[in-house]
């Protein structure tokens, strides 16, 4: 029986067959599968665009920017170029698929300590210390946690997941303003693109120090830098964060907020 008949017969008897056996007719038919075509079909790190390499030695937090599918031996194989998310965004490419491990895989192998939510003690203490860090460079005394705000934040963050916005919560929300509140997002089209650890959820706030201005106590001119005097606010002593995601990870809210509230309009921070 000439090929494509068998093909066409085993097709018809066999439809839960159906994706095999059209890539087994493309190989034989065409002699390849296109690099586009192979990185259609579901590679080992498709639903995870946040991932570990190994780079000489040391495991590092990357983000997979592109795909490209190959044979092998008559198997798909991949290969990643990746941006690492540590200093530098370095980007490589060619990386081969056994150097990359899940979120998931990286934290079981103890191959990281990075966590992605607040769910934990672990996670916390990366927010708190983030916050602190920076204050401590200005010299005003370490914030402490509080569930209370943690809670408050995270009914915020919900909401504007739920609702698809992203703005400041009313006065009436946060104690009539005494309430101080930080707000960060993100956005990806890949599934798993959202996913910042707690200190890049504020690092942004953090290098908002570059324009801000101590001696006339304002921010460069079209930039932002009221995130940043929040946190180094010296009479603000708590602060409580909460992060909301969508189902996919292509969503995340980050909101903190403070107590006493900081930003008090003609006052520095410190």
């Amino acid at each position: 029986m000439p090929f494509l008949s068998k093909l066409r017969f085993l097709l018809i008897r066999r439809r839960w067959w159906l994706a095999i056996l059209t890539l087994v007719m493309v190989v034989q038919v065409q002699g390849g599968l296109t690099q586009g075509a192979i990185a259609q079909l579901n590679h080992p790190f498709a639903n995870s665009h946040i991932v570990y390499v190994l780079k000489n030695g040391d495991w590092r937090e990357a983000f997979i920017q592109q795909v490209r599918g190959r044979l092998s031996q008559g198997l798909p194989a991949w290969t990643y170029r990746v941006q690492y998310l540590d200093q530098g965004q370095e980007v490589e490419n060619g990386v081969e698929a056994d150097r990359l491990r899940t979120i998931e895989q990286a934290q079981r192998q103890g191959l990281t300590d990075n966590v992605y939510d607040l769910s934990t003690q672990a996670g916390i203490a990366q927010i708190l210390a983030a916050h602190n860090q920076a204050r401590q460079a200005v010299g005003v005394p370490d914030l402490a946690w509080s569930g209370r705000l943690a809670t408050s934040a995270q009914t915020w963050a919900d909401r504007l997941l739920a609702e698809n916005r992203f703005e400041h919560s009313p006065p009436s929300l946060r104690a009539n303003g005494w309430i101080g509140e930080n707000l960060a997002t993100r956005r990806s089209s890949a599934p798993g693109g959202s996913l910042f650890t707690p200190r890049r959820a504020v690092q942004g706030w953090v290098d908002e120090r570059a324009d801000y201005d101590y001696a006339s106590n304002s921010c460069t001119p079209g930039k932002m830098c009221g995130h940043y005097r929040q946190m180094v606010w010296s009479t603000t002593t708590e602060v409580g964060c909460g992060v909301a995601r969508d189902g996919h990870d292509r969503r995340e809210v980050w909101v903190c907020h403070y107590s006493p509230a900081g930003n008090i309009v003609g006052r520095r921070p410190y």
